[in-house]
């Protein structure tokens, strides 16, 4: 029996049988994302070309900190460049006194809302979509750049305070995407990393406020809502208690091993293709993953997917392989 999409991933997340294991990618759309009518014709188009099970909404990386008075670069980039951030909004610790909640109906926020809008009318509940939201601590980031640690050392009751409106604006537009039918949100963190933070910083600067910015989501009808711990020497455990259904990190890149985070939660996992094996990999070394993958997992509660977004140099014959292998898998 074929499965509905939603079906499918339903199935991946509780551990039940499926008639596949279900796939999905995702890529920047740069020039386009900032367009909505076009930009969710670019979504839909990547969907349908790949008969991909999901769509993951994929705004510019620098939505959540347009607001706070961050100068971008979104117009004149080299190939393969995204937009990027050419004065910071965090200059002095002052600058984070400044930091306030933000309406999230206007602005680049609104603008994302708009997105929404407009796929889940085009889609009509046929394809499963999350939306991208960043920890409040990685908003953070992207306003201040490099001096963020420095300042959250040096000044925490001023990072603090900063974290709280921007805890709260992100509650807000969580709260704004489940009004528009998302079917879960994909929560990303980059600072949630040994190699970042301590333990006991991750406890004051991240996990309350990513907790914070979750809440709408207890209690909503959403199924699909994932986790994504960016980098390296990520904090896995520290994490399990999150109010999601879906772990993803960069699986074959860090810890913990498949085996390893098998042990530690019943919650479901998304990857098992190393994101640079789409630019200067093989297919054999693509197919290697994803066996691997599913021979560790047995094909159950796994969504295979790259680690994080599809670099913008990928190969399209690898990215074809990756999805093709999808439909030869035998569970």
């Amino acid at each position: 029996m074929v499965m509905t999409k939603t079906e499918r991933i339903q199935a991946a997340i509780q551990g039940k049988d499926v008639d596949r294991v279900p796939i999905c990618f995702w890529r920047h759309f740069v020039g386009i994302d900032r367009i909505p009518d076009q930009f969710v014709d670019q979504m839909i188009s990547l969907q349908q070309e790949y008969d991909l099970d999901f769509i993951k909404v994929m705004p510019v990386g620098l939505f959540s900190v347009e607001g706070y008075g961050c100068e971008i670069n979104f117009d004149h980039l080299e190939q393969y460049q995204t937009p990027y951030v050419t004065r910071y909004a965090i200059q002095k610790p002052e600058d984070w006194d400044k930091i306030s909640v933000l309406p999230v109906k206007e602005g680049a926020l609104g603008r994302e809302l708009k997105v929404l809008d407009m796929l889940r009318e085009r889609i009509k509940g046929k394809i499963p979509f999350i939306e991208t939201v960043f920890s409040p601590l990685t908003t953070a980031q992207k306003m201040s750049g490099d001096r963020l640690l420095q300042d959250l050392r040096e000044s925490p009751d001023k990072v603090h305070r900063a974290l709280e409106a921007i805890a709260e604006t992100t509650r807000n537009f969580v709260a704004a995407a489940l009004d528009r039918g998302v079917d879960g949100l994909f929560f990303a963190t980059h600072e949630a990393r040994t190699d970042v933070l301590s333990e006991q910083e991750f406890l004051d600067f991240v996990k309350p406020y990513d907790l914070e910015s979750l809440s709408p989501i207890k209690g909503s009808d959403t199924y699909f809502n994932v986790l994504h711990l960016h980098g390296l020497n990520c904090m896995f455990e520290q994490v399990l208690d999150y109010p999601v259904s879906v772990l993803q990190w960069h699986i074959w890149q860090t810890g913990p091993s498949l085996e390893e985070a098998s042990q530690k939660t019943d919650k479901a996992f998304m990857g098992g293709v190393v994101r640079e094996s789409l630019v200067e990999g093989t297919e054999e070394d693509i197919e290697k993953q994803i066996k691997d993958t599913m021979e560790m997992t047995k094909g159950r509660k796994i969504i295979i997917s790259p680690g994080c977004v599809v670099r913008p140099n990928y190969k399209e014959k690898l990215l074809r392989h990756m999805r093709n292998l999808i439909d030869q898998l035998v569970l």
